[in-house]
């Protein structure tokens, strides 16, 4: 088992409405912990 890796994502506003994570954990076998996020509605900044 290798050890936990902790990374930061930031999205384009365009990408606010899409499954990102999600298909991060199916392509790519990953399990994923959020422990925070910030994400304003309608906001066209990142997130």
């Amino acid at each position: 088992m290798t050890a936990p890796i902790q990374t930061q994502i930031r999205l384009p506003g365009k990408y606010h409405k899409q499954p990102v994570i999600s298909r991060l954990t199916s392509r790519y076998g990953l399990t994923v912990n959020i422990t925070a996020a910030s994400l304003i509605s309608g906001a066209d900044s990142e997130g």
